[in-house]
């Protein structure tokens, strides 16, 4: 995959973390996305890659 990838393990998530365990999933996510934005930028968002 040519795009940033993480893998995170959220104790007690299945197969639909977003619904099994909300809160983690959705902290993993912003994290992630924080990271992205921090690291190439907001005037990136919104631009295809």
């Amino acid at each position: 995959c040519y795009c940033p990838v993480d893998v995170t393990i959220i104790p007690g998530a299945g197969h639909s973390p977003h619904r099994e365990t909300p809160e983690p999933a959705l902290k993993a996510a912003a994290d992630f996305a924080n990271r992205l934005l921090s690291l190439h930028g907001e005037g990136a968002v919104g631009q295809a890659a």
